[in-house]
């Protein structure tokens, strides 16, 4: 089992003058998260936690089709966050 996580602080982010979270309320940032997927969906998942360890965010338990690519966004409180993907098999 292949667990990767990744740590980060989110604040607002600005490209060209224009933020990424102008859709957001003012504290609040935008997360988007791109999902490509390979022969196997079924055997990646993935969770976003805030700093108390609580899954704000996750990966559907089913739905996700084969060779697709897959993308969401969601407004979360500005603050630090961790980003955990699991490939079951780890060939992913």
């Amino acid at each position: 089992m292949k667990l990767s996580s990744l740590y980060f602080t989110l604040q607002t982010l600005l490209v060209s003058g224009t933020s990424l979270a102008s859709a957001c309320s003012r504290g609040y940032s935008a997360v988007k998260i791109t999902i490509a997927t390979d022969r196997y969906p079924e055997d990646n998942s993935w969770k976003l936690r805030n700093r108390r360890g609580n899954v704000i965010w996750q990966s559907p338990l089913s739905g996700y089709q084969p060779n697709q690519t897959y993308k969401g966004q969601m407004c979360v409180r500005n603050g630090q966050y961790s980003f955990a993907i699991q490939d079951k098999v780890g060939d992913g």
